[in-house]
This record gives structure tokens, C-alpha cells and sequence, in this order.
């Protein structure tokens, strides 16, 4: 049997200290989702190497699961000493790899956090209506969660599709106009 050669063991170390460098630039908890598709947008990671990069900060815990029991998408966030070993290592990360997820993260951290805190869903009822169930969460807990019924599944569809861009607006209004202060 071949061995290993010591480039991928290399490879696979700056693999985990970009994800960490990842988490440390985002500064909020992510869901695995997020941070696969920031990691490999770019090709900063081989989406067939993420995966393990992830699994492995987690056994290590370099990375904590913050979310509650039976939470939809558990989130994870750099631990204090995943924030060491960045700091001891972050040079391995070619600097102009650090300056373009930084930038990145930068210009798109509100996509990101609307991508995992807007949650929406839809399903179909017996008769023959739809329920759209549509969430604000945040690392640890629900903020807001509505269950609408409505009678097609287009209309289902079009509020699944807008909540992102509509939930902001939607907590505003309830929060002024049915929460007393």
C-alpha cells in the first residue's frame, strides 16, 4: 500500500484553518450548509474535501455546536482554542486567500445570515390548501415563527420564495403594532 504523500496532509491542515479563518471573519454561528458554500465558492476549499475539514474542527472541538437539542440546522462557531490554532497557523493561509474571504465575507454577510435566520417552509393540506410556515431563529433560539394557510400552491410558493426579503419587514410591523411596550 502507497503512502499518503505529505502534500495532502498539508492540504488538508490549510483546509481546516481556512474554515476556521471562515468562522472567525463571519463572527456568528453558521450553519454547515453556509459554510460549505462559502469555503468552496471560490475554490478556497475542493467541495469534496470540505466535508471532512468540517467533521474533523468539530471532533477537535475547534468548533462548538451552539444550537439547541433539536434544532432544525445546528450552528457552529469557533471555540477559543480553534481561535488559537488559527492564530499560531494563519500564516499557512496564502494572504491574498485571506483578503479575498475576508472581502467576501464582508460584502455578503447579510445574504449569509438572511440565508440561515429566515427559515420557510410549505406543504400541502388534505383540503387541498397550503400551510407556509415561515421563521426568524437565531444561534439558540425562535424568534418568531408564523404558520399561514393559504389556497394555492403558487401563492405557498411566492411566500416561500419572498420571506427572505420580507421577514425584516414583517418582524417590524409586529413588533410595533402587537407587541406593547
Amino acid at each position: 500500500m502507497m503512502d499518503r504523500p505529505a502534500f495532502a496532509d498539508e492540504e488538508a491542515f490549510v483546509n481546516k484553518l481556512i474554515l476556521l479563518y471562515i468562522f472567525d471573519q463571519c463572527n456568528v454561528g453558521l450553519i454547515e450548509s453556509v459554510i460549505y458554500d462559502i469555503a468552496t465558492s471560490h475554490n478556497w476549499i475542493k467541495p469534496i474535501f470540505c466535508k471532512p475539514a468540517f467533521d474533523d474542527l468539530v471532533k477537535t472541538d475547534y468548533l462548538v455546536n451552539l444550537s439547541r437539542p433539536r434544532a432544525p440546522q445546528p450552528r457552529y462557531k469557533i471555540t477559543p482554542e480553534g481561535r488559537e490554532c488559527l492564530k499560531c497557523f494563519y500564516y499557512k493561509i496564502p494572504l491574498s486567500v485571506r483578503e479575498e474571504i475576508a472581502a467576501y465575507i464582508k460584502e455578503n454577510i447579510i445574504s449569509f445570515r438572511k440565508q440561515q435566520d429566515y427559515v420557510s417552509d410549505y406543504y400541502r393540506n388534505e383540503d387541498g390548501s397550503y400551510t407556509v410556515l415561515l421563521k426568524i431563529v437565531d444561534d439558540t433560539s425562535t424568534w418568531m415563527e408564523l404558520k399561514l394557510k393559504v389556497d394555492s400552491r403558487a401563492k405557498a410558493k411566492w411566500i416561500f420564495k419572498t420571506w427572505r426579503d420580507k421577514a425584516v419587514e414583517v418582524y417590524g410591523f409586529l413588533s410595533e403594532n402587537v407587541i406593547e411596550n
